[in-house]
């Protein structure tokens, strides 16, 4: 069962944010019909790195996965922490209820743990500090996501990366994923992602070609890989060479080259400006349309 509610609950669970920014984006929320619900403390910097201590950012997390109010809990910022939060998630039981949960980068750790722990959908998209940065077109997709008015995104204009995937027909499963390498931190842990059957979507920013090889070969060593249904490669950002050369593409279309699974590109959800929301954990549908191929996925939420 779902929460229906029209409050969103704001965590924190990566770095500090800017509360000015945070105000803009609720000015917005609000416009939307809906409300936010900021703990007290949620900024108390009493961390080296972090918005909060990992036990506060914890109680931020629980009162907002067993709140009453809120259906909706939506990161604030991304940012190294979240790890952090996933030992006191293993301790106790999957809610009767679920919540939405939305973000993105270091914030692929909760929705791993919810997708896979929980199967609770959540939403891979824009971070509560920077939905004021949005164009006005994008506001207005994420305004009719959040009200039920979209049921599925369709990313259209995908393009193959391999033989594999341009004789694909059509692909039904899931997709899980995010951050390239905060996904990489689960390995070996109880919360590794697993690709069985899924479509697995990666993005990052700041990565250099040579770090992105890496994790990719260590994916495959570790078997990782094994009965997966496709892979999408998202934004690669931001990871230039000392030189000012960008060897991400490359690396990635080499990597793409070498596998035996179909795997595609061109889906614009990430560390990129106006950032396209994916539901993750829900009914999607991969199929080929002419040259290109079509990504249509369920948002697995109703207000």
């Amino acid at each position: 069962m779902m929460a229906r509610s029209n409050m969103i609950h704001v965590v924190a669970p990566g770095m500090p944010y800017d509360p000015g920014e945070l105000k803009k984006s609720h000015r917005i929320i609000k416009d939307w019909g809906f409300e936010l619900i900021q703990p007290t403390g949620l900024l108390k910097k009493d961390h080296p790195i972090c918005s909060s201590s990992r036990e506060s950012r914890w109680k931020h997390l629980s009162d907002a996965i067993t709140s009453e109010e809120s259906s909706i809990i939506w990161s604030v910022r991304g940012g190294y922490g979240s790890l952090h939060l996933v030992p006191f998630l293993q301790k106790i039981k999957k809610p009767k209820t679920r919540k939405l949960f939305i973000g993105f980068s270091d914030n692929t750790t909760l929705h791993q743990f919810f997708n896979q722990q929980w199967n609770w959908p959540t939403w891979h998209g824009p971070h509560l500090d920077r939905l004021y940065k949005q164009n006005s077109a994008n506001l207005g997709k994420i305004k009719n996501l959040l009200l039920g008015k979209k049921q599925q995104q369709v990313f259209s204009q995908l393009t193959p990366m391999n033989q594999k995937a341009k004789s694909t027909k059509l692909i039904r499963a899931k997709v899980i994923g995010g951050n390239l390498i905060t996904l990489q931190s689960s390995l070996a842990t109880s919360n590794q992602l697993d690709c069985h059957k899924r479509i697995l979507f990666i993005e990052d920013i700041g990565e250099r070609g040579y770090r992105i090889d890496r994790v990719l070969e260590h994916f495959n060593q570790a078997g990782i890989f094994k009965g997966i249904a496709a892979m999408i490669v998202g934004p690669f950002v931001s990871g230039l060479e000392p030189n000012g050369k960008d060897h991400a593409k490359k690396v990635l279309q080499e990597f793409a080259e070498r596998q035996q699974f179909p795997i595609f590109t061109g889906l614009k959800s990430g560390h990129i400006p106006h950032s396209q929301i994916l539901p993750l954990e829900t009914a999607a549908v991969l199929q080929k349309k002419s040259s290109t191929f079509e990504l249509c996925v369920s948002t697995g939420w109703s207000l």
